[in-house]
């Protein structure tokens, strides 16, 4: 009967509880767990409960199972979870914080997870802050432990807390001896961006070059170099670093394109531009299709409007929906030929924004926002000799 019970919990309370059915099985296996006819009884109406959707009435069954049967520290988790799940999450928050600091829980794998458990209510409370203050003091009091450190770094990329993100990660990699080089690329990358913005320019550099090594062949680490060079008034080392990042990721030109020719325009270097727009159409799509609406700005910019136009109606023709040919067939009132602009699309969860983002802030995916590319067309080493 106590088995079918553990299989009945755990299937109406689903993953987000299965910690607490384990913490229940444990709580009826230890000595102090008061009439164990009761607690079955009140686990069987908890569980009951789940199953029609009353999760009230199952919170009522688990506050009693502790505070009138002496329940274990573990019984904790499953009413935690459930007043989350209620909404309640202040009360979730002073069970969980009066677990982990209790004076009797002596068992390190108890507090951690009690911990844990306190710093998702104060992210569920929209409260970040103190989540991640949770999370850094787990980390000093249990420097081994890798899940905080995961933990803290997932929740400072959502928070958009960079430094904090790269600090985590780093930790994370020396704890469980493996290197997320590419993750670490994006992170390093938006630390930049996020130093220049803050005219914080003593350690862009290294910050941004850091990023390329961790991730030379990602488009954002060598967008963040380049602007890490612009900021630091070299300009034509911001060009190298936008062209180094079409070659390594291809699929970024999308964004580095427009910035190469900003500078260029800038700089006096078009003709230079122009070659590298030439050789983009020698290769798989949508590298043809970018520099093709590249083109069509210049020759308009050059007053040959018609002839841009020329050049963008047969990508329309054959469907391109890539948000800057879109954005330049408007710009050319190609309206009749146009279809509605197509907000950039995550490949991976179908979110759309209006705007490009290197990070999709619905599943967390980073380049997800890019277009796919296809097999070159012919056999080269880098996309641009």
């Amino acid at each position: 009967m106590t088995e079918y019970l553990y299989y009945l919990i755990a299937f109406a309370c689903g993953a987000a509880t299965v910690l607490g059915v384990w913490a229940l099985r444990r709580t009826l296996h230890r000595g102090r767990a008061g009439d164990p006819e009761e607690v079955r009884r009140l686990l069987l109406h908890g569980a009951y409960q789940i199953l029609n959707g009353d999760l009230r009435k199952a919170a009522e069954a688990y506050t009693t199972i502790i505070q009138e049967h002496q329940g274990q520290e573990e019984v904790y988790f499953v009413l935690g979870r459930l007043l989350r799940q209620l909404g309640e999450v202040e009360r979730a928050a002073r069970l969980h914080q009066s677990l982990a600091l209790h004076h009797e829980t002596r068992d390190p794998k108890l507090k951690l997870a009690a911990a844990l458990e306190l710093a998702e209510d104060y992210r569920v409370a929209e409260r970040p802050d103190l989540a991640l203050d949770v999370l850094d003091d787990l980390i000093l009091h249990l420097p081994r432990e890798p899940e905080p450190a995961e933990r803290l770094a997932m929740l400072a990329i959502q928070e958009g807390k960079w430094e904090t993100a790269v600090k985590a990660l780093a930790r994370l990699e020396r704890l469980v001896g493996r290197r997320f080089d590419s993750l670490m690329g994006h992170l390093l990358a938006c630390r930049a961006l996020e130093l220049i913005e803050a005219g914080d320019l003593k350690l862009v550099k290294g910050v941004a070059k850091a990023a390329v090594k961790r991730a030379p062949g990602g488009g954002h680490a060598h967008f963040a170099l380049a602007r890490a060079f612009e900021a630091l008034g070299n300009p034509r080392r911001a060009f190298r670093a936008l062209y180094d990042g079409a070659k390594a990721q291809p699929a970024a030109a999308m964004v580095l394109l427009p910035e190469l020719r900003r500078l260029a325009g800038e700089n006096g270097w078009l003709g230079e531009y122009d070659e590298i727009l030439s050789d983009c159409l020698n290769y798989a799509m949508p590298l043809p299709e970018i520099a093709r609406a590249e083109q069509a700005i210049r020759l308009e910019s050059e007053g040959q409007a018609e002839e841009a136009r020329n050049m963008v109606r047969p990508l329309l023709a054959r469907g391109c929906r890539l948000p800057p040919v879109l954005a330049v067939a408007q710009g050319l009132d190609l309206t009749n030929s146009t279809p509605e602009a197509a907000p950039y699309e995550c490949a991976v969860c179908g979110a759309a924004r209006d705007d490009f983002s290197w990070h999709c802030a619905e599943c967390g995916g980073w380049d997800t926002f890019l277009p796919p590319v296809e097999a070159a067309a012919r056999d080269v080493t880098e996309p641009w000799t």
